[in-house]
């Protein structure tokens, strides 16, 4: 399809003149994809995922000294991206703010989390 356009010349820019322009059509392919993690069973996706293959580290994190529950999300994507055994933090109350949510993106749901104050560290 062809069509016109006004558009003024850049060294007359009151004077306006005629420039033939292409028409494309554009369609839109949007698909939409099924969430495969709200249909299936946790238990499932873990055996699927090959996580219970591997054996989890010596590693416990001990976060009870932190505060901020952005910072405390980011220790539980690690400690969940290293098979650490545990992630020791201050209060599990945390785990239920908006900014601990949002920053974890579910990995408090794949490491064991021990609640421990700082008081309470040996």
């Amino acid at each position: 399809k062809h069509g016109s356009q006004v558009a003024p010349p850049e060294d007359k820019p009151d004077k306006a003149e005629t420039v033939d322009v292409d028409v494309v059509e554009v369609t839109n392919y949007q698909q939409k994809l099924l969430n495969a993690w709200s249909a299936a069973d946790p238990d499932e996706l873990q055996s699927r995922s090959g996580a219970d293959r591997r054996s989890r580290q010596r590693l416990k994190v001990v976060g009870s000294f932190i505060e901020n529950p952005i910072n405390i999300a980011a220790l539980c994507r690690c400690s969940e991206v290293f098979l650490a055994e545990c992630l020791v933090i201050p209060s599990k109350k945390v785990m239920t703010k908006p900014e601990f949510i949002a920053t974890s993106v579910s990995s408090q749901h794949w490491v064991p989390i021990e609640e421990v104050t700082a008081e309470g560290l040996p």
